[in-house]
């Protein structure tokens, strides 16, 4: 094999050199390449405890290590050991040669490749279906799915800890040097495995925002409880910098009583109890935490779970081990579902929990639940197909930031294969906009424009005729719902150790106290974040399929593919067209 680091490109301003056995950017502070003139993608701080859980990393453009002629890429997240490689490994198989190809280029760097087990065995399995005439779901799997492929140290090779991204760069100066891709191109059918986030959290320093639970030190302010000076904020009426946040005016929204996750008693019924279900309900699909313990789904109101197998659940702990305070998205799941059932009791929630509580997720598992739903889709498509299988709806509350935003990258990437797949099989996919406050796109959400099938859905204050300052905005955003502020379901299990600012023990009945900041056992909650938004319009769709149902019965049962997609297309203009309104006064300048 050619050396990778003699690309057949000329590399005219000696923009890398050799450190050791590596190649670094001459001017590592500015980086060699072309510069995305896109808004940038927004700085993540996010806790160095995810980062560690995912074995994940930030990749900062200032510092990122580049191919000749490869463009400055924007800010993201990613698991350090891992690419995703598109189809599935083995002999005959879409993915096996450039395996084969990254685990060459892996050796010179000392580093030894590793197939996911998990994609090995769903290759197998694809392989001795087709063999048996069923060839469809192994081409399925080639041309949606992806491979994990993950890298260890040689024994006698290097001892550093391997970077997914550095070894992308050498793949493709390798690929340069080959002649098999060209100057300034990006390898076709690989990518970072990227951490995706939810959109329900605006505790600064969770995700994308700025330090502590709620801010800059302590639990709700800079200094002890509240603020360091005065009841709530150190500078300003309510946080330590700006009118109400310790960072920016969007931390408002973070703050209990003002948008943040807050404990809330509503006395109203299950809305199931008061309906009578079609012969097929709507179905929703939720890729997102668990759905906990809560009345309004007990019994024969409980969603159906599906999960991606043994060993591969997210944690149902709600709090964190060593103080038990409550995780960041904790409850984000069942928040998710109950604004569904408010708005479309009719509908059943199809579950699958890949999200722990911390928040953050590995791209893979996202993509394997979303395979999960494309195979459980084929299955009622088929001829003699089961109707109660159908997928009516997937709701996506979670997103990244792509590297390399603006251009045919992202648009290749395995994740956009994958909904491609979905909305082809008649499902509509719901996508929340993201909170960073910025233009800079935030994906699944931002494939939206091309799609009628596929929603884009920013956040409105509880007045309806503003945008939330943290939702994020641009010509991709193509819907608009409230999102902030937000009443809705949580675990009755949600309960965390933060105490009351003041209790007083008391037998005369009772003790006497200020309000317990983290005991949800009432069941419901006030919160913000697009991640409320999506499932709003997901809902809305589902009530477009019902009425559907009322003009032409018995429309929901059928299972004759161009039908689904028929009345999916109906059902989404009917959503959109329910508000045009709203659309209207938010409309992007």
């Amino acid at each position: 094999m050619p050396s990778p680091t003699a690309p057949q490109d000329p590399d005219p301003g000696g923009v890398l050199r050799r450190v050791g056995d590596r190649r670094l950017p001459l001017d590592h502070k500015r980086g060699p390449g072309r510069r995305i003139t896109a808004t940038p993608n927004p700085v993540p701080v996010i806790p160095q405890g995810i980062l560690a859980g995912f074995n994940a990393r930030i990749l900062n453009p200032d510092t990122a290590y580049l191919a000749p002629g490869q463009p400055v890429p924007s800010m993201t997240l990613y698991a350090a050991n891992t690419l995703l490689v598109r189809g599935l490994p083995g002999i005959g198989n879409a993915a096996q040669p450039l395996i084969d190809e990254i685990a060459e280029v892996a050796k010179t760097l000392g580093y030894a490749v590793r197939v996911s087990p998990i994609d090995e065995a769903r290759a197998v399995q694809a392989v001795a279906l087709a063999e048996r005439g069923s060839r469809g779901w192994l081409d399925v799997l080639n041309r949606v799915s992806v491979t994990q492929i993950g890298f260890e140290r040689d024994s006698g090779g290097v001892q550093r800890v391997a970077d997914a991204w550095v070894i992308l760069q050498e793949l493709i100066v390798h690929q340069n040097s080959i002649g098999t891709l060209g100057f300034g191109e990006h390898p076709a059918g690989v990518s970072l495995d990227h951490l995706m986030t939810t959109c329900g959290d605006f505790e600064p320093g969770r995700h994308w925002d700025a330090v502590g639970q709620y801010g800059s030190v302590g639990q709700y302010g800079s200094v002890g409880q509240y603020g360091s000076v005065g009841q709530y904020g150190s500078v300003g009426q309510y946080g330590s910098v700006g009118q109400y946040g310790s960072v920016g005016a969007a931390d408002i929204y973070g703050v209990p009583g003002f948008g943040g996750r807050t404990p809330l008693v509503w006395r109203a019924d299950n809305p199931r109890d008061h309906v009578t279900l079609p012969k097929r309900p709507p179905v929703v699909a939720l890729v997102d935490t668990q759905v906990g313990p809560h009345p309004w789904f007990a019994g024969a109101h409980a969603p159906t779970e599906i999960t991606l197998g043994p060993g591969r659940e997210p944690s149902d702990e709600l709090r964190d081990e060593l103080n038990g305070l409550l995780a960041p998205e904790a409850g984000h799941g069942t928040f998710i579902a109950g604004i569904i059932r408010q708005i479309c009791p009719q509908a059943h929630l199809l579950v699958v929990p890949v999200i722990p509580f911390a928040g953050a997720a590995a791209e893979k598992d996202i993509h394997d639940a979303l395979l999960l739903l494309i195979e459980r889709q084929r299955a009622a498509l088929a001829p003699g197909g089961d109707a109660s299988l159908l997928v009516d709806v997937v709701n996506l509350s979670l997103g990244y930031y792509h590297e390399r935003p603006e251009d045919a990258v992202v648009q290749d990437g395995p994740i956009r294969a994958l909904i491609q797949e979905l909305i082809d099989l008649g499902v509509v996919v719901v996508a929340a906009a993201g909170n960073a406050g910025t233009r800079a796109r935030f994906y699944p959400a931002a494939f939206a424009p091309s799609e009628h099938r596929l929603v884009s859905v920013g956040a409105l204050n509880p007045s309806g005729t503003s945008v939330a300052l943290f939702s994020n905005h641009g010509d991709w955003v193509e819907e608009h719902r409230v999102a902030a502020s937000v009443v809705s379901t949580v675990p009755t299990s949600m309960v965390g150790n933060a105490q009351a600012s003041i209790e007083k023990k008391r037998t005369d009945p009772l003790p006497r106290g200020t309000i317990d900041p983290d005991d949800y056992s009432p069941g419901f909650a006030a919160w913000s974040g697009t991640s409320f938004a999506a499932p709003v319009l997901a809902a809305e769709i589902t009530l477009g399929l019902l009425a559907l149902e009322d003009e032409e019965p018995g429309l929901l049962q059928s299972t004759d593919p161009d039908t689904v997609r028929r009345r999916s297309d109906k059902a989404v203009t009917w959503a959109r067209e329910r508000d045009d309104l709203a659309r209207a006064r938010t409309k992007d300048p």
